[in-house]
């Protein structure tokens, strides 16, 4: 049996055209005698719901446009939708065929509610029996739309010939499950393959949807673990593979899977991403401000690859020339000894921007010079230290309307160099972000320098692939004391990633270079920006945890405090159970007006309470185990496998330090 996926690009939800795309394609697939064809998550609705005013009319045209659809394709396809029941989303499957659009997880779940077939049902599978299946042209098949969905269909080995994954959330930086076939090397869809002994067949969304970029990567594996079909990423393509059942003649041909360039990918999957927006904007191009830091050289090169250099409109705004330019993020205090202190001439920052505009040849716009007159006029009134700063501030939020001013003029998007770093630790009360879009938003400062320096292998553009002091956040600790720039903002950089993605306690990183202390500088100034960074505009979701994930409440005066390490002493299996049975017998020996029998040496109040504080401990040293152990900053390395959906190997342990489930079979 051949089955296909048809990796196509289309609008959000447009329901009438990507109809007649979908149609389309089911006909090139009876073309080539296709017996099942899978379409993307995306391809007819996007992962982002309506309004809930709006789902009522929005379910009624896609339930039209769905039994439209199961009348006019050609072979047996499989549709998935974005349902909108109530409150809730949920994704589902549609089989179309002969006329009839089945809904394959609504199936499976009024069979589980009705107690399902009971010859049908695995030892110990569960809930597993839940999952969408179906059979056709004598092989069976399972849909999962996330990754954990995908793991429980490989572990539990139900009889099934192959798994359709159908994911539903976009690009993530780290998670290398996300690219799908262009990351087959660090992900391990093929050892899935191997060892629940199925075919699996990924269809890659492609395209922008809302805040989340889908790059494609649809690939077929057979159940030894070769590639057997692969689609490219940011193209549409259409794909097939021959499924036959194992034996030893089943052997079926494979193709090499390509290297994954993380680097490479990620700036590629940013363009996609602005081509995208740019478009849903109904605009054609962008303008931006070229201050000379290396974020704003980035987002230049970037939108210059993504939408070529003649709709990208820069405004030349570096410092201006013989005036230091200090940092002027609004989180530095006017007194902060050293603010004043990192600069970087005006002239050689001016100097780069103007050959970067030269080499990418964009449309580069100088200032007013009337508005430049007067910063400089400000400057020279300046007596001190902290009016320095305060112009410095002035002047950038000049620049910011003469950006504003140009992007109106050219009918353009704004797009903003601001970047997750600058979003977590130097957001003030007044966030200087101005932009409609913040492609770097996702990504910290040394991903971006990453990116950097992976472009100017192909065109060195950007005369300086390096970080200045400029470019590192004012942090005074003294473990940063005689560390280069880089140095600097790779261990700001790491112990936000170890508390945003990787959900590390603050226990957990007293290993990083520089010390509790550091740490926990770190963590105050993240707290400290959280208001400022609710002004920031769209962000392109490129991780898996963005910052918006790890707020804290407004207003919450508690704050975590390193610990003793007795104090996180993990219990044992046994010292858990008899806490429980403790307390369970307490319970069962209290009478009716709630007094507990005189059987304890000590009062018995203050044994229940004791007791009660020792279950309370460990089902908090339980939580915290279920994280992994303590990390270490060897040049920003980051633990294996801390994705949203990743699974690379057996380097992660879900159950951390307990090594197995923290419960016996008891």
């Amino acid at each position: 049996m051949r089955v296909a996926v048809a990796q196509i690009q289309t609008p959000g939800s447009d329901f009438g055209p990507t109809a007649d795309r979908i149609v389309a394609a089911s006909e090139q697939a009876a073309s080539q005698d296709v017996g099942l064809l899978v379409l993307p998550a995306c391809a007819l609705t996007t992962p982002a719901p309506v309004p809930y005013v709006e789902r009522q009319g929005y379910m009624m045209d896609l339930a039209e446009t769905v039994v439209d659809l199961a009348e006019r394709v050609k072979v047996p396809t499989v549709l998935p939708v974005i349902a909108m029941v109530g409150e809730d989303v949920m994704p589902e499957a549609m089989l179309l065929d002969h006329g009839e659009a089945l809904p394959l997880r609504f199936s499976a779940y009024a069979k589980s509610l009705a107690g399902g077939d009971p010859d049908d049902a695995e030892p110990g599978a569960g809930d597993i029996m839940a999952v969408p299946t179906f059979s056709t042209g004598g092989f069976s098949f399972a849909v999962a739309f996330d990754y954990d969905e995908f793991e429980d269909l490989c572990d539990y080995q139900i009889d099934l010939d192959a798994v359709i994954y159908l994911p539903t959330y976009g690009y993530a930086a780290d998670d290398p499950a996300s690219v799908l076939g262009a990351a087959l090397a660090e992900n391990r869809f093929d050892e899935d393959a191997v060892d629940s002994g199925y075919w699996v067949i990924a269809a890659g969304s492609l395209g922008v949807y809302d805040t989340q970029v889908f790059t494609g990567g649809s690939f077929v594996i057979s159940p030894d673990g070769d590639l057997v079909a692969s689609a490219p990423s940011f193209e549409e393509a259409f794909i097939s593979a021959e499924l036959t059942h194992v034996g030893p003649d089943a052997k079926a041909e494979s193709l090499e899977p390509e290297v994954y360039n993380h680097p490479f990918f990620c700036w590629e999957t940013l363009a996609l991403g602005i081509r995208g927006f740019v478009a849903a904007q109904g605009k054609t191009d962008v303008a931006l401000a070229l201050d000379g830091t290396l974020a704003s050289q980035a987002l230049a090169t970037l939108a210059s690859d993504a939408l070529g250099p003649t709709r990208v409109h820069v405004l030349l705004a570096p410092p201006l020339t013989g005036v230091p330019a200090g940092k002027t993020g609004n989180n530095v205090r006017n007194d902060e000894p050293g603010a004043w202190q990192r600069v970087l001439a005006g002239a050689s920052r001016a100097d780069a921007c103007r050959r970067l505009a030269a080499n990418l040849h964009v449309d580069a716009q100088e200032r007013d010079p009337e508005l430049v007159r007067a910063t400089v006029v400000g400057f020279d009134a300046a007596h001190g230290e902290t009016e320095r700063v305060l112009a410095a501030r002035h002047e950038t939020g000049i620049a910011a309307v003469e950006l504003a001013d140009l992007a109106a003029r050219t009918g353009s998007v704004v797009l903003s160099p601001t970047d997750k770093t600058y979003l977590a630790l130097e957001a003030g009360e007044r966030t200087s972000v101005e932009g409609a879009l913040l492609p770097f938003g996702d990504l910290y400062r040394t991903d971006v320098l990453e990116m950097v320096r992976m472009r100017n292998t192909i065109s060195p553009v950007i005369p300086d692939a390096g970080i200045a002091a400029c470019d590192v956040p004012l942090l005074d600790d003294p473990s940063l004391t005689g560390l280069s720039p880089e140095r600097r903002l790779r261990q700001m950089d790491l112990v936000l990633a170890s508390r945003i993605e990787w959900e590390r306690a603050l226990g957990d990183l007293a290993t990083v270079d520089g010390g509790i202390d550091f740490v926990q500088a770190v963590l105050d100034r993240l707290n400290v920006c959280s208001a400022g960074r609710t002004s920031a505009g769209v962000i392109l979701e490129a991780s898996s945890r963005p910052l918006a994930d790890a707020r804290r409440p407004f207003g919450i005066a508690w704050r975590d405090r390193a610990r003793n390490p007795l104090e996180l002493e993990t219990p044992t299996d046994e010292e858990i159970e008899k806490a429980f049975r403790r307390y369970a017998d307490r319970v069962s020996t209290s009478d009716e007006a709630g007094n507990v029998d005189d059987g304890y040496e000590e009062d018995p109040e203050e044994t229940a309470r004791r007791e009660i504080g020792d279950l309370l401990g460990y089902l908090r040293d339980l939580a915290d185990g279920m994280g992994a152990g303590p990390i270490r900053s060897d040049d920003g390395a980051r633990p294996d496998g801390e994705g949203r959906n990743s699974r690379r190997g057996d380097s992660f342990n879900p159950f951390g330090p307990f090594g197995s489930s923290p419960f016996s079979e008891n």
